[in-house]
């Protein structure tokens, strides 16, 4: 399953906050694949997180086996936030 949220904070700013993880609210996150335009991190479990840099926005792409919980959804609404607010 795959959530989709929209940010014009930079990838930079969006990348250190999701993959602190500050809430635990996923398991560790591993750094997967990094160039300029694109950020991916995994954990063990099969949860992705893909940020791409589209030009004007950035997409954040959390894939996973099951959907989110709420704490995982809020976790990156809550990293979106703070990182355009920066």
């Amino acid at each position: 399953m795959s959530s989709h949220f929209e940010s014009s904070a930079s990838i930079d700013a969006l990348a250190t906050c999701i993959s602190q993880n500050h809430e635990a609210a996923f398991p560790r996150f591993f750094s997967h694949e990094e160039d300029s335009a694109r950020r991916v991190f995994k954990t063990y479990n099969g949860i992705a997180v893909a940020i791409d840099d589209d030009v004007a926005r950035r997409r954040v792409t959390v894939s996973s086996p099951q959907a989110l919980t709420t704490n995982q959804a809020n976790y990156i609404r809550q990293c979106i936030s703070m990182s355009e607010a920066a």
